[in-house]
């Protein structure tokens, strides 16, 4: 798992100098992996406390806006401005348009 503390900045950190589908293959196995460990009746305590079910529904948003280029109703500005980096760096490397940035012109930062 690239946080193993379930925070959205050290993913998007970790991720920040990737190519548009190793981003894509890395979010989809770090939700994998954190719903896999949801599974048991103590585990699942455990990861609640531990803020595993915000973090797979900040990642989901995120694979969402980078698949569809539409933001998830559920996720929060705050979660949403933390990719505004990497979006930058998959717009200079001319996977997205540069009207990408555009989605976070709207948004509060």
């Amino acid at each position: 798992m690239l946080s193993p503390y379930y925070r959205i900045e050290e993913f998007l950190d970790a991720v920040n100098d990737k190519g548009f589908l190793e981003i894509i293959n890395l979010a989809k196995t770090e939700v994998s992996l954190v719903e896999w460990g949801l599974t048991g009746i103590k585990r699942i305590k455990a990861k609640r406390i531990s803020g595993a079910p915000e973090y797979v529904t900040v990642l989901k948003g995120f694979l969402f806006f980078t698949k569809t280029c539409i933001k998830l109703m559920g996720v929060y500005n705050e979660n949403f401005n933390l990719s505004r980096p990497v979006i930058a760096h998959l717009v200079k490397k001319k996977f997205f348009k540069p009207e990408m940035s555009d989605a976070f012109a709207n948004e509060k930062r």
